[in-house]
């Protein structure tokens, strides 16, 4: 090797390992940086001439170093496994927000709730059985009945506003994923243009992969990448992003629906997320729009049918008693419960209303089994009052009914914290796992950067003996000459 190849092996050092500072210091300051990749510079040596000459031989001393890449340090399986979980999760978090509000909406056991009311109702009802003639008993009653009547309506109405309100939300998360997937589409075109020109995007990149981390929260999505740098993201198996092309989805909700007038659970459509190009539905089975989805399309109908049955359950028992018997004046009896919103049509725990004639007249109570205008003291029988009393210890009473829907409620509640509780512990393992290998460890930076300062110094160092050797040897000549 003759000295000036010696100059350039010690200037490739130079350079080589200047570079790897760079990079340490970027991968030092990105430390804290979300979804930041640890970056590392390759390198390879430059050898000596491996061609044989007639005459001559090449060198075989190297002729110092050369970066070889730039990497961006990463496990894709454990990236697809994260995105995978990830999405689990936040489908999980999503119907279990919409479980502790659909709770919210029946406060058990507590003395506001349905059940104590109903138990006030059948004890209403026997207290018009004691005292038959006494218009303060009747009027407990209707304002006992108006308050369980009223506690259905409300919990109907909170149903179907939080039907309404994971509408609102729903159609934005669907917002959200289009407008992400359009910026992944951008960074992919800028990625790849990159790519092609000899350049390393790795910040680029994990922009991108932090966008699509989003994606997979919002709706479940799968990746491919491609060579040229781009990744490909898609929603059951269709391409919501191919290269530098993004799809969009659009949330169909129905628009025959008048949440005012709804007869129970069969006035809340099922929502439908579809690709927008052609209408065909967008198969996303996991992801926060997925829970959503699932609140929506499956537990609030749910419960809200739960909670007609109470309602048909306790008109119907009432009102085919109330109707047999006689009120104070000896005329025969009404329905007791009606449907305020649609009269006429079977009762829901949205439409259910104490009949207006009722509620207006104390004396309308049918309490009396004996019907004769004519004969006051028979007008003071009390057997229908005691029947309705009776029913709040029927074995098919409102009450048992009720309590179902509460209990059904508690234990899919749970069930579902405990694989809200297991998921998060999954997440947990499998983000240690990937921070393990693609997170930046201050301690190996440190190294890093001391070996390449060492590397960067010899370097220096075998520079500046090779200038002494030229000098001595120029000087040296020099003298010789004269």
């Amino acid at each position: 090797m003759s000295d000036f190849s010696a100059l350039n092996s010690a200037l490739s050092g130079l350079l080589a390992h200047q570079r790897a500072l760079q990079t340490a210091g970027h991968n030092v300051a990105n430390a804290a940086t979300p979804g930041y990749s640890r970056q590392r510079v390759d390198f390879s040596s430059i050898g000596g001439g491996v061609i044989p000459a007639v005459w001559s031989k090449p060198d075989p001393i190297g002729r110092g170093v050369e970066i070889s890449g730039l990497v961006r340090i990463r496990d894709e399986f454990l990236e697809a496994r994260m995105l995978r979980e990830t999405a689990s999760g936040a489908q999980l978090d999503a119907i279990g927000s919409i479980m502790d509000r659909i709770e919210l909406i029946f406060p058990e056991p507590s003395d506001t709730g349905l059940a104590h009311q109903l138990a006030e109702l059948w004890g209403a009802f026997d207290d018009v059985a004691n005292q038959p003639g006494s218009l303060s008993t009747r009027i407990a009653l209707l304002e006992r009945a108006t308050t369980v009547a009223n506690e259905l309506n409300r919990g109907a109405a909170e149903l179907a506003n939080l039907h309404t309100s994971i509408t609102e939300r729903v159609q934005v998360l669907v917002s959200e994923v289009n407008a992400t997937a359009a910026r992944v589409a951008d960074l992919n075109s800028a990625i790849r243009n990159a790519t092609n020109a000899g350049l390393a995007p790795h910040d680029l990149a994990d922009q991108r992969d932090r966008l699509i981390e989003r994606l997979a929260d919002l709706a479940g999505v799968t990746t491919r990448a491609a060579e040229d740098g781009t990744v490909s993201v898609y929603i059951g198996g269709t391409a919501l992003v191919r290269s530098d092309r993004a799809e969009s989805l659009e949330l169909v909700v129905p628009d025959d629906v008048d949440p005012d007038t709804a007869a129970g659970s069969v006035g809340l459509k099922d929502l439908d997320v579809r690709w927008a190009k052609d209408g065909y539905p967008a198969a996303i089975t996991s992801g926060e729009i997925a829970g959503a989805l699932d609140g929506t399309n499956r537990a609030i109908p749910k419960y809200l049918q739960h909670l007609d049955d109470v309602a048909v359950s306790l008109a119907e028992q009432v009102n085919a008693l109330h109707e047999a018997g006689f009120d104070l004046d000896g005329n025969e009896g009404l329905a007791f419960f009606v449907n305020g919103l649609a009269p006429g049509d079977p009762v829901t725990a949205l439409s259910i209303r104490l009949n207006p004639d009722v509620a207006a007249d104390p004396r309308m109570v049918a309490a009396s089994g004996i019907g004769d205008p004519l004969d006051p003291t028979g007008n003071l029988d009390a057997s229908i009052a005691q029947q309705l009393a009776a029913i709040g210890g029927a074995t098919d009473r409102p009450d048992l009914v009720y309590n179902e829907l509460i209990g059904a409620l508690g234990v899919e509640n749970q069930a579902l914290q405990r694989r809200q509780g297991i998921q998060t512990e999954v997440i947990r393992q499998v983000d240690d796992a990937r921070e393990g290998v693609r997170g930046v460890n201050i301690d190996e930076e440190m190294v890093a950067m001391v070996q390449s300062q060492h590397a960067y110094a010899a370097s220096a160092r075998l520079m500046t003996a090779i200038d002494e050797m030229l000098q001595t040897l120029i000087t040296r000549t020099g003298v010789v000459g004269r």
